[in-house]
């Protein structure tokens, strides 16, 4: 199960040191080896969002296989705010979740998306409320650890494996 800490799921990637040309070949790398791994993993991956997720915190909480949300916490992928494409996955996780046209509207605006908007379009699985995010993603996670291992991994392996 992946949350984050306090008020936050996952602000994003650090673009302090984002311009030097070593850093940026060297972010986007990082990036792409974990949206692979959360992507190639046996192991389903369970997301409790519980405030805002933006940019690569976005893509974090998009690429577990299944998403709890806060009724109170947002989340979008910024990244066009800063003048960037919607990189770090988010081009391709959100337009197999929303469908492309939706994808578009909401990564060429870059705005964050309150949690009653997202759960409108079935971006995530759950929005519940805050102080019962927590219970709810760790019934789920009871759930799977109890279920059938062997089943429970092939059913989370991507076909192209």
């Amino acid at each position: 199960m992946i949350t984050g800490a306090g008020t936050a799921f996952c602000a994003g990637g650090d673009l302090f040191d984002f311009q030097p040309p070593d850093h940026t070949i060297r972010n986007v790398m990082r990036s792409r080896r974990l949206n692979w791994t959360m992507l190639l993993g046996e192991t389903p991956l369970i997301s409790a969002v519980n405030g805002t997720a933006a940019g690569l915190g976005a893509t974090i909480a998009l690429m577990c296989d299944v998403i709890f949300m806060s009724e109170t916490a947002k989340i979008g992928d910024t990244h066009v705010r800063a003048g960037l494409t919607a990189g770090d996955g988010g081009q391709v996780i959100w337009p197999l979740l929303v469908g492309p046209h939706r994808a578009k509207e909401y990564l060429i605006a870059g705005d964050l998306i309150p949690a009653a908007e997202v759960d409108r379009i079935g971006l995530v699985n759950h929005v519940v409320p805050a102080d019962e995010l927590m219970d709810h993603a760790r019934g789920y996670a009871r759930k799977v650890a109890n279920g059938a291992q062997a089943a429970v991994r092939w059913s989370k392996m991507p076909s192209t494996r």
